[in-house]
């Protein structure tokens, strides 16, 4: 007959039992917490006092009075309507604080949140919250501002185009963002006949704004000449304007019949080739359709600040700017590898570089209007010539006398 250790087993069944025991007690002490705590809270819930239930009945009277129910303010208040209001405020405020792009064409497509619980002063300081700046009727627009942006840069090829224009309009003023300008050129541009210089202020937006190459400015300063004028001309600095006043006129009865119309070239190659992947996140767009409808030049372009342009183009344009790694997304270059070479080959290919302001403005433009491109753009009209490079034999811009001319 085998031995039996009966001392160890006891230990070991001493063990287990202690052990067990404990995590029951916790178990236990835990459900006597809980249930303490339910029974404290019901019971304040029972007994409290008349001063209390005062104090709660008259916030509830003022939320319905907030909430306009000012004729019944001498009845109790509707508990439902004060629920159906504050459910109302909370939906208003969700939709403020994050926004996000679909087609026209396709509304129930959505693109990345655009966070704008920061950036809604920029949208109301730029009047894009809105109707009051919103122009009405485009048919009344009988005129356009023309409008550009210099930085150092490219303030030389900007001689070239304001002498362009003080050529083919010598009595048209032209507002010339500045955007990077050193001392002495912004006093040589002050200077200048017909020119009215306008410092663009970078506080309160983004610190990244301010870089110049990755254009995140662009929008803002559109934006903040489009709710000031209403109707605008975009130059670039590398437009030599070539146009006359007569088509001029044509140019601007065609832009009131959509709100925006494009005066430059199209590229052979697509909006797809030069656009960074990571831009269709936040605004999506037909894959086939952004595959064969080629890249636009984005200048010069006329905008008219309608209700359409603003809700559907001017809106997008601003967030995108003011969402870092949508205008300029991470590793994006302008830079293509071997497009010049043959565009043909690689026109419905992504050719690894962004084309920034530029693409995103032809993602948002198509998008619009739906790829009717007779809606946007005409080549038949030429108001412009692009050139690249200070040309001072050929182009030579008209001073005014500082004295003369107060800006």
């Amino acid at each position: 007959m085998p031995h039996v250790n009966y001392a160890a087993q006891s230990q070991l069944a001493t063990k287990f039992f202690i052990r067990y025991a404990s995590i029951i007690s916790v178990v236990l002490l835990f459900f006597i917490i809980v249930f303490y705590q339910h029974s404290v809270i019901n019971s304040n819930i029972v007994n409290r006092s008349d001063k209390d239930r005062q104090h709660d009945e008259s916030l509830r009277h003022h939320a319905a009075m907030v909430a306009g129910s000012q004729r019944h303010f001498h009845e109790r208040p509707n508990p439902q309507r004060f629920q159906l209001a504050a459910l109302k405020h909370a939906i208003m405020r969700h939709r403020m604080q994050h926004l996000q792009y679909s087609p026209p064409y396709q509304p129930k497509r959505k693109g990345l949140y655009f966070t704008v619980r920061k950036t809604s002063p920029i949208l109301r300081r730029l009047g894009l919250t809105g109707l009051n700046h919103c122009v009405k009727d485009a048919q009344k627009i009988r005129d356009v501002q023309f409008v550009t942006a210099v930085s150092h840069l490219r303030f030389e090829d900007s001689l070239d185009m304001i002498a362009s224009v003080q050529k083919q309009f010598p009595n048209r003023t032209l507002v010339v963002f500045d955007i990077g300008l050193k001392m002495d050129e912004i006093t040589q541009l002050k200077r200048l006949c017909n020119v009215h210089y306008r410092k663009f202020v970078f506080v309160g937006y983004p610190a990244y704004t301010r870089l110049i190459s990755r254009f995140y400015w662009k929008p803002l300063v559109l934006q903040t000449a489009l709710n000031e004028y209403g109707a605008i001309l975009w130059l670039e600095s590398s437009s030599r304007v070539v146009m006359n006043a007569a088509m001029l006129g044509r140019a601007v009865q065609l832009a009131k019949q959509t709100g925006a119309m494009i005066f430059g070239g199209k590229h052979v190659y697509s909006t797809l080739t030069v656009t960074h992947p990571e831009v269709y996140r936040y605004l999506p767009t037909d894959p086939l359709r952004i595959k064969t409808s080629g890249q636009m030049q984005t200048a010069p372009i006329i905008l008219i600040n309608t209700k359409f342009v603003r809700d559907n183009i001017m809106l997008w344009f601003v967030l995108c700017g003011l969402e870092r790694h949508c205008m300029a997304p991470l590793r994006a270059r302008r830079k293509c590898s071997n497009l010049h070479r043959n565009q043909h080959a690689y026109k419905s290919r992504y050719m690894h570089c962004h084309r920034y302001d530029q693409s995103v403005l032809n993602i948002l433009i198509k998008n619009a209007y739906d790829f009717n491109s007779a809606k946007y753009l005409n080549r038949n009209l030429k108001l412009v010539r692009l050139k690249r490079g200070h040309d001072p034999k050929k182009y030579q811009v008209a001073f005014c006398n500082a004295t003369a001319v107060k800006h």
